[in-house]
């Protein structure tokens, strides 16, 4: 009967911290997902007036320890006001325009956009950059040095996004999350692995617990 009881905790035990962990995976505030797992997106083509090409590099949130420690320490900071501060309140607050127009706004990508030389600090650059979907743009929000501002030149062409700017820093493109708001959100794959192990946790104890029975049944009807 205690090895029964203790093989019951202990699936009770995995399947509460799995349970746990699940929950804590899918709930992402202010983003349609975690920003820590998506890495798309690059940037197309940068080039300062009057044409000269530029190096812009592209680091997703979740690449952020590649950056130097003032960058990284930028884009921690914008990440934490975007968790601590309802997005829709944000654009609201910037641009009152917005308002009433979506309810249900969310960051489908988080990125930091740096210069690789730094000679044009300050100047107007032009940047196009893609490899992610806009179906449900609504705006681009950049973390200047006032906090997040829109980008208000932003515009789609083609596949990609266009907008001058400058100074970079962390970057925030805000889509339309009315559609997946009442919609059964799909795992990610952590997720989907969480839910196996515990399904395969269940099982096995089940089994064992059905294996224990029928051995000390039987051993009971030789007695």
């Amino acid at each position: 009967m205690k090895i029964v009881v203790s093989l019951l905790l202990a699936i009770l035990v995995a399947f509460t911290f799995a349970a746990s962990s699940f929950a804590a995976d899918d709930y992402y505030g202010n983003f349609v997902s975690s920003p820590e797992v998506e890495y798309e997106g690059s940037v197309i083509s940068a080039w300062y007036a009057p044409g000269e090409a530029l190096e812009i590099l592209f680091t997703p949130f979740g690449n952020r320890d590649i950056l130097a420690r003032d960058l990284r320490v930028r884009i921690e900071q914008a990440y934490s006001e975007l968790l601590e501060t309802d997005i829709t309140t944000i654009i609201a607050g910037i641009d009152k325009t917005y308002n009433g127009l979506f309810t249900n706004l969310a960051v489908s990508k988080f990125f930091d956009l740096s210069e690789e030389t730094g000679l044009w600090t300050g100047k107007t650059k032009t940047i196009t950059i893609g490899g992610f979907d806009l179906s449900n743009f609504v705006c681009l929000l950049h973390f200047g040095h006032e906090g997040w501002e829109i980008v208000k030149n932003a515009t789609i062409v083609g596949l990609n996004l266009v907008f001058s700017i400058d100074n970079l820093s962390p970057f925030a493109i805000v889509v339309d999350n009315s559609e997946f708001v009442d919609g059964a959100a799909s795992p990610a794959t952590g997720d989907i692995f969480t839910a196996v192990s515990v399904c395969a946790a269940v099982a096995l104890g089940c089994g064992a617990v059905y294996f224990i029975s029928k051995s000390r049944k039987k051993a009971e009807d030789l007695i």
